[in-house]
């Protein structure tokens, strides 16, 4: 098949194949940020060629890895962030303990070490198969090796290509060419809409209280945040303050919530924001069941009715009551849940949707159409908000919402924060319960340094304080969060009006500054028969904001070593150089902080009370520049907003 690219952005490039497209970006109404798009230079070449064919009814790409590539994205993952070797068939679904692209966020966007990303927009599934297969009638066929002669035997053969499977007889495809991995991503989600930049408060501390909690049990939490001098901006209800979930009606408990309006009222009173799960199903006991069962997929989920969200007038519907008796009452936001899977409780692939979308099409747009739906309302009132959500896709971007799934690993947490940010996504490592002080420390640690700082009580009831004997390193890493909450906030509306993730991973701003080797790939006939051998990564070290490294510690972990990329490197504390573009090594306390890295030269505005205090690292000669606007409005969009310098 021909390829025929137009040009409509410096560096972005789409071929249409088809009539009638369905697209991931149309589905979630992002809109191209174009005049800063427009605002790049025309970069030189840096994909590689692309052929594409029809094979019965799929559509497959195939492009050459060339030497030295590393390939990121495709689809969120918790093991690893480099495609290696790798086959994807991306689904919206639950992690299932292995990165094959069944995952809450199967954004089929793949980027390039070398400067180019690809887009496939569309709603159906999708395939990756990287550097696993090779071709009969290849031009340049790779020289197969006799394991049993070649001390050097591999179970991979170069050249290697990437090939992609498209189960769709239409599609868009956009190409982003540009000078770095960076600017590639930045310009992937500048043309969905730049990043969300949330509400202020949206940066402070969260609490989920537990499933079945009233509003005078969330009045004595309160009351003893405040006892235990441990900051709280944002209180979610659980499934609890509906009258019937798992399927929901979407309206209050009169038993647990008598009065949810001046319940609100008296916790914003205090500064502190009401958050509310609910899942897509409705039950036959709500007011909106009549209203949507015609528009309704063939198949239920618990027992309820699983609209078809793909369709405006179904939206609607659901807009209109929420706005009426959730947000004209004050509700700040949603925990938009169980959009992902798994199998056993959703609707067939072969279910019916109204609309004539495959089954599979909708349930990968489900959570990113779930949080359009809310999101719209509260734009339309002029109030930002802040969110959870159990799955996303391309087009989410601008979404103003944080995955989280019911894993627990704290490794898997680490990676995902990292593997985000080559997606158009954030992820939250929140904090449940802990085997011991140390662990509940540690995850506290990583929460407060992450998207959303949370602490998720619904099933075990902790509190912050739940091990005393840590209390006061718990408070020190809550109240670290919100002294850098300028610093972050800045991040944000970098995400949004530049396209620069906020928490990433090292090889976007360093590049693979490490020795392009992998691990020694050791022989055995259980675990490894091909030895197969990975390359090198960091997932436990992440950049957050444009110049602070986080070093991650394990639970029970009081030695570690550190990665430093080139440059120079201060250690967040005490402003002590820690070195350049080497390999350290430092010992940590059971209670000591998470240990954090500064660039040279940088500039960090570091909020204390009322105070704001301006702290520099290394050389003189960096600056910052701090953004400020009103932090609740949509103000910003109309151009009223400040990047101060400060230098």
């Amino acid at each position: 098949m021909n390829i025929n690219w137009g040009k409509i952005f410096p560096g972005i490039s789409i071929c249409k194949l088809g009539e009638n497209i369905d697209t991931l970006t149309g589905l979630a109404g992002a809109m191209p940020q174009a005049e800063r798009l427009n605002c790049f230079t025309e970069s030189f070449a840096k994909a590689p060629d692309i052929s594409i064919r029809r094979v019965d009814d799929k559509i497959t790409l195939k492009m050459p890895i060339r030497e030295g590539e590393y390939i990121y994205g495709a689809g969120l993952k918790f093991r690893s962030v480099q495609n290696e070797h790798k086959v994807l068939h991306l689904k919206v679904d639950h992690f299932g303990g292995v990165d094959n692209g069944r995952t809450h966020a199967p954004v089929p966007f793949h980027v390039s070490s070398t400067g180019y990303g690809l887009l496939i927009d569309t709603p159906e599934s999708v395939s990756y198969y990287i550097g696993t297969a090779h071709r009969q009638d290849e031009e340049n066929k790779p020289i197969p090796k006799n394991r049993n002669t070649d001390s050097n035997w591999q179970p991979f053969n170069a050249p290697e290509h990437i090939e992609i499977a498209i189960n769709a007889d239409s599609v868009k495809i956009v190409l982003f060419e540009a000078e770095s991995l960076l600017e590639t991503v930045q310009k992937f989600n500048l043309f969905c809409g730049g990043g969300t930049l949330p509400p202020r408060w949206g940066l402070g501390f969260w609490h989920r209280t537990p499933l079945k909690s009233t509003a005078d049990e969330v009045m004595e939490l309160i009351r003893q945040f405040r006892e235990h001098d441990f900051p709280l901006d944002v209180i979610g209800l659980e499934p609890g303050w509906q009258s019937s979930s798992y399927p929901c009606t979407c309206e209050w408990s009169k038993e647990r919530f008598p009065n949810p309006e001046k319940f609100i009222k008296t916790l914003k009173d205090q500064n502190i924001r009401v958050n509310l799960w609910e899942n897509p199903y409705i039950s036959e006991c709500s007011g909106l069941y009549k209203k949507l069962k015609a528009n309704s997929c063939s198949h239920m989920v618990w027992c309820g009715l699983a609209p078809d969200y793909t369709m405006p007038e179904v939206r609607a519907v659901i807009q209109e009551q929420h706005e009426r008796e959730h947000i004209s009452i004050g509700i700040s936001g949603y925990k938009l849940d169980e959009s992902d899977g798994f199998d056993s409780w959703l609707w067939p692939d072969h279910a019916e949707f109204p609309s004539k979308r495959t089954a599979v099409a909708v349930r990968n747009t489900y959570g990113l159409l779930f949080q359009r739906m809310t999101y719209e309302v509260f734009h339309k009132r002029d109030q930002r908000t802040y969110g959870l959500t159990r799955s996303t896709n391309a087009g989410g971007v601008g979404m103003p919402y944080v995955l989280y799934n019911d894993c627990y690993d704290f490794d898997e947490y680490t990676t995902a924060i990292c593997s985000c940010g080559f997606i158009g996504a954030l992820w939250c490592p929140e904090v449940r319960n802990a085997k011991n002080a140390n662990e509940w420390l540690r995850r506290f640690q990583m929460a407060a340094l992450s998207p959303v700082a949370m602490l998720n009580a619904w099933a075990d009831g902790t509190e912050p304080w739940s091990y005393p004997e840590v209390a006061a390193e718990v408070r020190a890493a809550v109240r670290l969060r919100q002294a850098l909450i300028p610093y972050l906030y800045t991040a944000f509306a970098r995400y949004h009006f530049d396209g620069i993730p906020p928490f990433r991973s090292l090889v976007m701003d360093f590049g693979n500054f490490m020795d392009d080797t992998a691990d020694k790939a050791e022989f055995d006939g259980t675990d490894n028969p091909y030895l197969v051998a990975n390359r090198k990564e960091v997932v436990d070290q992440y950049m957050m904001g444009e110049s602070i490294m986080v070093v991650v510690v394990k639970p029970g972990q009081t030695e570690r070593s550190i990665i430093l990329p080139p440059g120079k490197w201060y250690d967040f504390y005490s402003g002590r150089y820690v070195g350049d573009g080497e390999v350290i090594s430092i010992h940590i306390g059971e209670n000591d902080p998470m240990p954090l890295f500064v660039k040279d030269k940088a500039v960090i505005p570091f909020q204390e009370d009322d105070k704001l205090t301006i702290r520099r690292y290394g050389n003189p000669g960096g600056s910052f520049l701090l953004y400020e606007d009103d932090g609740e409005t949509f103000a910003y969009e109309r151009g009223k907003y400040n990047f101060r310098k400060l230098e």
